[in-house]
């Protein structure tokens, strides 16, 4: 049922039930998630000086999108394979990355696809946070068979400490707006933290308008686990990893209450030893 205009007198969209469905939203994705390119700068240049550090050479996106960290890193020189459960994504990375020589996208399942050996996997904007614990457990288990001996594992997630120290805002927001090449977008967005289970819903909703034609509405819900850094080491410890370096998202210094994402630089030590 749709609900009755908010103040202002924009009416929003009913509710739905889709939860972390964005490969239906493929066709907008980047429109909403480009406005986020200062951080995607920032992180890109931060996995090119680690990989180079390391000398890695391949890499592994186990939840690719639209190619955001995986294309820049071609065009760094490693050698990249971007995979997605998002079929309609994968179009869309593999339209911008044509020209490219060294990066191809497969479809695949973080959980269970298994694409080789690689010196790196990556996974960014919080993506593993929209799996179970238990299927982050096993994408985990998982992604140690996709990576070479001693490879590196690096993603962010939402940290459960800072959530629970009470830093959580539950009022609706605008969470990014914007226009770009006559497409005017306005993303809403209303979120809840269950402090017993770690897991933060979030009700968003969309308008979409371009030129001046009757603007288009959608929504949808998004699930995503919160991990605590005590809660990552104990994963690590079941799933062969070892943490080697944790940030703050922005790539600042990582205070355990005050840092509401973090960026993770595990080491696999080990095989795991998790039957999938």
């Amino acid at each position: 049922m749709t609900k009755k205009p908010e103040p202002g007198g924009i009416q929003i969209m009913k509710k739905t039930t889709r939860i972390n469905d964005f490969d239906s939203e493929a066709e907008y994705y980047d429109l909403f998630e480009n406005k986020n390119q200062p951080l995607f700068d920032l992180i890109n240049n931060f996995l090119k000086k680690l990989f180079l550090k390391n000398k890695i050479k391949t890499v592994l996106d186990v939840t690719c999108g639209t190619g955001a960290q995986a294309i820049p890193l071609s065009k760094k020189g490693f050698h990249v394979l971007g995979s997605d459960i998002g079929k309609s994504l994968l179009k869309i990375a593999a339209a911008k990355s044509k020209n490219l020589p060294n990066i191809k996208f497969v479809h695949g399942d973080a959980r269970r696809s298994k694409h080789g050996k690689f010196d790196a996997v990556i996974s960014i904007l919080n993506s593993l946070g929209y799996l179970t614990k238990n299927d982050f457990k096993k994408a985990l288990a998982n992604i140690n068979h996709n990576l070479s001996d001693n490879g590196l594992l690096i993603f962010d997630n939402t940290n459960r400490s800072c959530l629970d120290c009470g830093n959580f805002i539950t009022d609706k927001i605008i969470d990014t707006a914007g226009e770009r090449a006559n497409i005017k977008f306005i993303r809403f967005s209303k979120s809840k933290y269950s402090k017993k289970t770690g897991i933060i819903l979030t009700r968003w909703e969309t308008l979409i308008q371009c030129g001046h034609r009757k603007p288009m509405k959608n929504g949808g819900l998004w699930k995503r686990q919160t991990y605590s850094l005590n809660d990552l080491k104990n994963i690590f410890n079941e799933t062969g990893f070892k943490l080697e370096n944790i940030y703050d998202r922005s790539l600042a210094d990582f205070d355990e209450k005050r840092s509401f994402s973090y960026m993770v630089v595990a080491r696999k030590t080990e095989h795991c030893k998790t039957s999938q």
